[in-house]
């Protein structure tokens, strides 16, 4: 998702000092957000336009660290069902 949006905050702040920051969130899923491109101006006479063609694409991120993580799942998994049927063993003996 492409997001462009422009706003002049010397209308709302008037002249006060300010400070600019990103922040981003999905819940307990995992995901990148990436800045790729950023303008910034004292004054509207000076700011120029950001062509979007010319951004940066966005990085593919890598399946390479999911799989030690399936790995340790399904371990996790068999131990687990290893486990409780011991305990059903114990418990029916």
């Amino acid at each position: 998702l492409l997001s462009s949006t422009s706003i002049n905050l010397t209308e709302i702040l008037q002249g006060r000092r300010m400070f600019v920051g990103f922040s981003g969130a999905t819940g307990s899923i995992t995901a990148y957000q990436y800045i790729l491109g950023w303008s910034f101006s004292k004054t509207m006479a000076s700011l120029k336009s950001i062509d979007i063609s010319k951004l940066p694409k966005v990085p593919r991120t890598s399946n390479k660290n999911k799989s030690p993580s399936l790995v340790l799942d399904a371990l996790l998994g068999l131990i687990g069902f290893l486990v409780l049927g011991l305990l059903v063993g114990a418990y029916l003996y």
